[in-house]
């Protein structure tokens, strides 16, 4: 079966919230690294409780990025089970409607066929009727001359 635009729009919403999320994630390390062991003003050293609350804070920080990543990936996993039982709704009303168009279709032909077969034979009643009074005439005018 082949996905439809709504499947494919969702896989690549799905790609490009994980590269930003990773991204972001990637970006906090980075900064965290620099804050803890680079930037230090002239002559200060970094305390063990300063690197201790950027160590949680870091670490609270990717659990929460973690726990976003998980989330989003469940909203997505609902959004296209969602997406596929409302294309399976679509194709088995639109089945259910081409088998009732089949029907309707067949029934319009059946007394299509009916009408016509009606026309010819009225039409020839007619044309048989317009003959025999032709005739009639034909014979009275006989009748009258004997």
């Amino acid at each position: 079966m082949r996905e439809p635009e709504d499947f494919k729009t969702l896989e690549k919403r799905n790609v490009e919230l994980s590269a930003l999320i990773i991204g972001l994630y990637l970006i906090l390390a980075v900064f965290i690294i620099i804050t803890c062991f680079y930037i230090q003003p002239a002559g200060a050293v970094t305390d063990e409780y300063t690197n201790n609350v950027l160590l949680v804070g870091f670490t609270g920080l990717s659990l929460l990025f973690c726990a976003h990543i998980v989330f989003e990936k469940l909203k997505v996993k609902h959004l296209r089970a969602l997406l596929i039982s409302a294309e399976a709704e679509k194709n088995r009303i639109l089945e259910g409607a081409h088998a009732e168009l089949k029907v309707s279709k067949n029934e319009l032909e059946k007394k299509v066929k009916e009408l016509e077969i009606f026309h010819d034979v009225a039409i020839d009643r007619e044309f048989r009727m317009k003959e025999m009074e032709e005739e009639m005439e034909k014979l009275k005018k006989e009748l009258k001359k004997k």
